[in-house]
Formats: structure tokens, C-alpha cells, sequence
């Protein structure tokens, strides 16, 4: 079942944000917060006393006429004076807090709300709604349109070479490619433009999170906060996402298309498979087993509108 995180010491709950909608932290700080303060300002006080003394000692004798008398008397006397006196010093820090130490806080807060939701296994999707926080631990694959686009990119190439009759002269036979798959090879050309066109076009970034139960977590990435660099930096390995979930679904066989927006988004996403599937044939006639990239996303799955990936 699912469950809510404990808080745990400080040092031991330390995270770095990978990738951290800034604007959205901010907001549930400041909600939280009542106000988000970037900075805080300390002020020390020290007390300093100093103490010392000062002594002196005067002797003589009496006047002459004393003298004529017969007389004789002497005058001695000690001067003692303490002194003590006391100084106060002020010393002012100012300290500045940074994105991810506001994200530290954010999570810490939540944490002891007992406000966020744990999803590691299928079981635990039964008792999580739309709109909860959540995390969610897993490794991170590519954009599965960005992912289409690569292998097409990387077979290109060959499939060129084999129109041509490159091939033909080095393997000494006719090439296999008719009318109808030549006809099919362009299509799919045409498709894959229209995919990288939505793709330059759009401003986020659709990855995938897989734990090794099996449960996945669909998100979108703000492309302001999350650069092709950080993209391959996330590939293959295992991170933690923190966010809002919009959609669960754990039924048996139940899929979501990822080719859902720009140009391409009506088209039904059998067709693409079935184009890319017989393309895949084609390839492995001819000694190219091509494993094709799928745009769907089978059950058990969340998606998530995410506020940071972190480590």
C-alpha cells in the first residue's frame, strides 16, 4: 500500500535537484510559507569587560619649623584606584538561500506534513488520486518520439544505400524493395519530419520513469528548466520525481500515446507502429534487426506534472 514519508535527520535527507521548476517551488513555499524569503539575517552579540588598577605611594617629612622643634614626623600614603569597563560587539550574517536549498526546505515540509505519497509498486495506485504529491523512484528513458526520430536517423543511411542498388553490386542480387516498400520508406520520411518539426516546436520535454516493478511515471519537462545536456545526463539512471499527479490508470492493458501533440497528435498511433513495423521488415531482410522504438505506454502507469527530479 502506499505510504507517507517519514522525516528523517537533515544530513541524511539532503537532495539535489536535476531539474527543478523553479516557479511552481516557489509557489507552494510561499502557500505554505505565508511569503518566501530568499535570505535570512542572524545578528551575534558579544560582551567584552576589561578591568585594571592603578596604585601610587607618596612619602616626606613635615616642615622645617617641625624641624627647629625638635621634632620628627613622616608622612607616608598609598593611592589605589580600580577600573573596569565593559564592550559590546555586534556582528551581522546574512545568509542566501539558493533554488536547491529552497527545494530542501519545501521537501522537508512536506515531509513532516506527512504530505507526500510514496508509489513504488502496482498496489500502491489504488489509493492515489489526481492532484497528490507524490514520489517516485526509477530510471529515466528518452522521449519515445525522440527516440523514433534517432533510429530512423540512424537506418537512413543503409536504406539509401539499398534504393540505389549500392548494395546490389557488393551482395550480387536484385535489390527487394518495391514499388509498395519504396512508397513506404517516404511516408515514413514525411512522418518523421512532421515528428521532429513538433518536436523543435514544442516547449516540453516528454520522458519516461520505470521502476523495476514495473510501475512507469509519465512526465513533461519545461524545456526552459531542462536542456538536451540534462537530458543525457538523466538517461540510465536512477532518479527520484517529485510532483502532481494528473492521471493514474492500473488496469490491465490500458496505453497512452505519446504522439498527442502538434501535427502528428491525429494520428492514430496503430498507424505509425504498423508504418515503422513493416520498415523494421525491410531492414531485417536485408541483415538489419532493428528493434523499433514504441510511441505507447502501457498500464501500470501516473503521469505527473513534475516540480523536480533529484538525486
Amino acid at each position: 500500500m502506499a505510504k507517507s514519508s517519514n522525516p528523517q535527520s537533515m544530513a541524511n535527507n539532503l537532495t539535489y535537484p536535476t531539474y527543478l521548476d523553479v516557479p511552481m517551488m516557489l509557489d507552494f513555499l510561499g502557500t505554505l510559507e505565508d511569503g518566501v524569503s530568499h535570505s535570512s539575517e542572524s545578528i551575534e552579540k558579544t560582551n567584552q569587560s576589561r578591568s585594571g588598577s592603578s596604585e601610587g605611594s607618596l612619602s616626606g617629612s613635615t616642615s622645617s619649623l617641625v624641624d627647629i622643634l625638635g621634632l620628627s614626623l613622616s608622612l607616608s600614603g598609598k593611592l589605589k584606584k580600580d577600573k573596569s569597563k565593559d564592550e559590546s560587539v555586534e556582528n551581522s550574517f546574512v545568509r542566501t538561500h539558493t533554488s536547491a536549498s529552497l527545494f530542501n526546505k519545501l521537501r522537508r515540509t512536506l515531509s513532516s506534513e506527512g504530505a507526500i505519497t510514496q508509489v513504488e509498486a502496482n498496489s500502491d495506485l489504488n489509493s492515489v488520486s489526481p492532484g497528490e504529491v507524490v514520489e517516485f523512484s526509477g530510471k529515466v528513458s528518452p522521449n519515445p518520439l525522440a527516440s523514433l526520430i534517432d533510429f530512423f536517423d540512424n537506418v537512413k543511411p543503409f536504406i539509401d544505400l539499398h534504393l540505389s542498388g549500392g548494395f546490389d553490386e557488393i551482395e550480387g542480387t536484385e535489390s527487394q524493395y518495391d514499388d509498395s516498400d519504396k512508397n513506404n520508406i517516404q511516408l515514413v520520411s514525411s512522418f518523421i519530419e512532421l515528428l521532429r518539426g513538433d518536436i523543435e516546436k514544442s516547449n516540453v520535454v516528454d520522458l519516461l520513469m520505470a521502476n523495476n516493478q514495473g510501475v512507469k511515471a509519465i512526465f513533461a519537462t519545461d524545456e526552459e528548466y531542462f536542456t538536451s545536456n540534462k537530458e543525457s545526463m538523466f538517461l540510465g539512471g536512477t532518479f527520484t520525481l517529485l510532483g502532481k499527479v494528473t492521471q493514474v490508470e492500473n488496469n490491465t492493458n490500458q496505453s497512452m500515446n505519446t504522439v498527442r501533440r502538434g501535427a502528428m497528435g491525429v494520428i492514430a498511433h496503430h498507424f505509425l507502429e504498423d508504418l515503422f513495423g513493416k520498415l523494421a521488415e525491410n531492414l531485417e531482410i536485408h541483415g538489419m534487426r532493428q528493434q523499433v522504438p514504441s510511441v505507447q505506454v502501457y498500464s501500470p502507469w501516473i503521469q505527473v506534472v513534475p516540480l523536480a527530479i533529484y538525486v
